[in-house]
């Protein structure tokens, strides 16, 4: 297991906004096609996440060094997708997280609001990276599903530090 650097996410120099996010959900199935073939279509479907766990273990399993800028933003904009599917998805939004919320380590202040809760795509992309047990992009979002938009446990944070 490597250890989890997703509290450090900012100190790579990239600086998110909303502008950046959407910017960078959008480039990844370009980044995806050119370095993956036969990983199939994201098309912001759910079960593109499959594809998408599928292409983050590929890059584990060739030991891309996690601390160079090119894996690190690729993860980033993998989360960043994973995120723009679940407010594509659930009609939720993007929305920046108050200072009171910093332990939950929502990726530089950054969530996802659905309807019953914050789910925290960003961050759970980099969990994926770090240790593929119990972190698919794919079951976040059935569980963003069962809990923040259908109501299972109302006002919880998916995918928060634990």
């Amino acid at each position: 297991m490597r250890k989890n650097k997703t509290k450090n996410a900012s100190r790579k120099g990239v600086e998110l906004d909303l502008e950046s996010i959407k910017s960078m959900a959008e480039r990844c199935p370009e980044l995806v096609g050119y370095g993956f073939d036969g990983c199939g279509p994201l098309d912001y479907s759910i079960d593109s996440l499959r594809r998408l766990d599928a292409v983050i273990d590929a890059l584990r399993a060739e030991s891309v060094d996690w601390t160079s800028d090119t894996a690190y933003r690729m993860v980033m904009a993998f989360g960043c997708y994973a995120g723009e599917t679940l407010v594509r998805a659930f009609g939720g939004a993007w929305v920046k997280v108050g200072d009171d919320m910093s332990e939950l380590a929502f990726f530089d202040g950054w969530a996802v609001k659905l309807t019953h809760g914050l789910a925290n795509p960003i961050s759970k992309a980099f969990k994926r990276y770090d240790d593929s047990e119990g972190h698919s992009l794919y079951t976040f979002a059935q569980v963003c599903k069962q809990i923040c938009v259908d109501g299972l446990i109302d006002d919880i944070e998916v995918g928060s530090a634990s």
